[in-house]
């Protein structure tokens, strides 16, 4: 009985502190139809981020031509480096890094916003009798890694700069397409 109400409390704490759980900030309106490129379509990233960005409704075309602006994402990398090492050579730390490079550009392929790079980075610690089981946590980790960076590229998409860099597009666009009538 003391934990249910110990529960409800706690409950009541968070809602009237105003916590709220965190939604991804929504798109700039021409971000709304995209074309995506990236340089393996059948990698884990970009069905991760085809995905995540299907799920935010974004409108994702076959064709750059049918799309007023092109997420580009044209460099994924991953390393791990031996970082350091117990004066008895059984224990070894590594630092892990994905790096993954995007920018957004038009139909004709101008830079609207970009290159980025988005950086992540993780420890992992290997004792020398953990050896046979250190490429399965260092698979986890690569995916969790890759998930990251996709959730954070899509934040970076929702920023003000990249609003601000999309609208600064749209209104050279229509000022070049009134001067030509």
């Amino acid at each position: 009985m003391v934990r249910l109400w110990f529960l409800i409390l706690s409950l009541f704490l968070l809602c009237s502190c105003g916590f709220h759980l965190r939604k991804p900030q929504p798109l700039p309106p021409s971000l709304q139809t995209i074309y995506l490129d990236t340089a393996d379509p059948y990698s884990d990233s970009s069905i991760q981020l085809r995905q995540l960005l299907q799920a935010l409704r974004i409108h994702l075309v076959e064709n750059s031509h049918m799309a007023p602006i092109t997420l580009w994402v044209f460099g994924e990398s991953f390393s791990s480096v031996s970082v350091t090492k117990s004066a008895s050579a059984k224990t070894k730390q590594y630092r892990l890094q994905l790096t993954l490079q995007y920018q957004l550009q038009d139909e004709k392929g101008l830079i609207i916003y970009g290159p980025q790079r988005i950086d992540t980075h993780r420890l992992y610690t290997v004792q020398e009798d953990q050896i046979l089981s250190s490429g399965n946590a260092t698979d986890a980790l690569h995916k969790e890694m890759q998930q990251d960076t996709i959730y954070q590229l899509v934040r970076e998409l929702s920023a003000p700069e990249v609003k601000k860099a999309v609208s600064d597009y749209e209104d050279k666009t229509r000022a070049a397409d009134s001067s030509s009538l």
